[in-house]
């Protein structure tokens, strides 16, 4: 029992982390349901805030946390896109998040090339800032897909909604930019540092 207890204690940010898949995958049966979409986006964010807090706080973090955050993210990402696209959303905010989403796949491609190589996959926390560009554009893009989905829900077509989304959407393409860029830095700066060969 104490056994099972440690394993638990030692993995619980991690499991947390771990439902963002099984969330996600319901996002795409349920995409027809609004209200229901607009829970599991929220359910998914409070997931994504708590597991690294929780984390830090109990003294659990581990590189198997580093590696689980970043593919629950883009797991979550690619499905809210597919969904998001087909939505009857106006084609300026469809231009944006196909954007957010080819930086988001550069992201991944730097991600994985780090990982392969053993280098240190948390790249995109700023030093000396509380939150990194990587965590700035996880609320920015939760927001916009909640203050979206919301306005298609209630149909309410409001000007003032509409130009949130703009700046919403705006700020999470620089903010993934931002990301993608600090994580290339870091990437080559440790190819630099460890001697190994960049591509």
């Amino acid at each position: 029992m104490n056994s099972q207890r440690s394993w638990l204690y030692r993995n619980l940010a991690n499991i947390i982390t771990l439902t963002r898949v099984p969330l996600s995958l319901l996002i795409i049966f349920f995409s027809k349901n609004l209200f229901l979409v607009i829970v599991l986006v929220l359910l998914i964010a409070l997931t994504d805030f708590v597991d690294g807090k929780l984390a830090k706080k109990m003294g659990i973090e581990s590189k198997k946390g580093e590696i689980l955050d970043p593919i629950t993210d883009k797991v979550f990402f690619v499905i809210m896109f597919f969904v998001l696209i087909g939505m009857p959303f106006p084609f300026w905010m469809k231009v944006i998040m196909t954007a957010t989403a080819i930086v988001e796949l550069g992201l991944l491609y730097y991600w994985i090339l780090g990982v392969a190589k053993g280098l240190n996959a948390s790249t995109t926390k700023i030093k000396g800032k509380r939150y990194g560009p990587g965590q700035i554009k996880m609320f920015l893009v939760c927001t916009a897909m909640i203050l979206g989905l919301l306005e298609l829900f209630y149909q309410l077509n409001l000007k003032v909604i509409d130009y949130a989304l703009c700046i919403l959407w705006s700020a999470s393409f620089f903010y993934a930019t931002r990301s993608l860029m600090a994580r290339r830095k870091s990437y080559v700066a440790q190819c630099a540092a460890n001697g190994s060969v960049r591509i």
